[in-house]
């Protein structure tokens, strides 16, 4: 692997973070978990996606149309709140950040800020965790980058066609929080110079993280986003999460139900992954990214074709 990219953190921290009349590229992250009387769909997303267009594969939205319920990390009325909330949480009382950084190191800072048309009086004021992801998200919409392309509202949008309960496992003040955690071993110096480091080439990060979702390459994807990260952000960003998913999940299930389920595609593989705790728990885990449309329900194809 490219030692580089390697040293790139930012996609580990915000897994969980235009249209443009180009090709569509359908693929899809899928597996069908079963047991004698109940059913999961799981799904591993992108959650932004760049002028490819990249798209749910059919069989992907017709396992929507034949599930009870859909899970999501959030729902969207939870997204929708998560924006102010970050903010809230965010911003610091003095000392503002420039006084504790270096002259140099806060003017590098500065001439970004004002590259992506952010006033840098505004940073001083952020915690270098949310400066990260206005400055990142900034600089990927320039890129063409767009969350309401990305998988999660993708799979939001058919369901709601769908008429389906869409069910959230977090809530934006636990997503805030996680966020906050996972940056409190992290020093305002260090942060900021990762900052810097990676801005130049994170779409370029991004684009390959693309890349590796429409091959279908989910153990590539999970090398590629947990290799950079230390072994508390991988514990507070996936395996806590997976864990607590894990068991609200099997909670919530009922006798005779189908449950779909779309998360960011690095919470399915590793030995703390959804895909073993639902083996762990006596399911059977199928591989069905290569399913074709006709294997499922004619009733749901049906249902999808009235969506299109």
């Amino acid at each position: 692997m490219n030692n580089k990219f390697k040293q790139r953190t930012f996609r580990g921290a915000f897994l969980l973070v235009f249209f443009l009349l180009v090709p569509k590229v359908s693929a899809d992250i899928f597996y069908e978990v079963t047991w004698p009387d109940r059913k999961v769909w799981l799904v591993g997303t992108i959650h932004l996606v760049s002028h490819s267009k990249s798209t749910l594969s059919e069989h992907a939205i017709a396992a929507i149309a034949e599930s009870d319920y859909v899970w999501t990390e959030m729902t969207p009325n939870e997204l929708a709140r998560s924006a102010d909330l970050l903010f809230a949480a965010g911003m610091r009382a003095e000392p503002f950040l420039q006084e504790e950084l270096e002259p140099e190191l806060w003017q590098q800072l500065a001439a970004l800020s004002a590259r992506v048309g952010l006033a840098p009086s505004i940073l001083e004021r952020m915690e270098p965790w949310l400066i990260e992801y206005v400055l990142m998200v900034m600089v990927l919409r320039a890129e063409g980058f767009d969350t309401r392309q990305g998988i999660d509202h993708q799979v939001f949008g058919y369901a709601e066609a769908l008429k389906k309960t869409i069910l959230g496992f977090e809530n934006a003040e636990q997503q805030v929080e996680i966020l906050e955690a996972s940056a409190e071993r992290t020093a305002a110096k260090a942060h900021v110079g990762r900052i810097l480091t990676e801005v130049d080439t994170v779409a370029e990060d991004l684009l390959e993280l693309e890349r590796l979702w429409q091959a279908g390459d989910l153990e590539t994807i999970f090398q590629q986003i947990v290799e950079p990260m230390s072994d508390y952000a991988e514990h507070v960003l996936l395996t806590e999460r997976n864990q607590s998913w894990f068991r609200t999940l099997i909670a919530e299930i009922a006798e005779g139900e189908t449950h779909y389920i779309a998360v960011g595609a690095a919470h399915l593989p590793g030995e703390q992954g959804l895909l073993k705790l639902f083996e762990r728990a006596g399911a059977e885990v199928s591989d069905r990214s290569n399913l074709l449309p006709q294997s499922l329900e004619s009733d749901s194809l049906v249902l999808l074709e009235g969506i299109h």
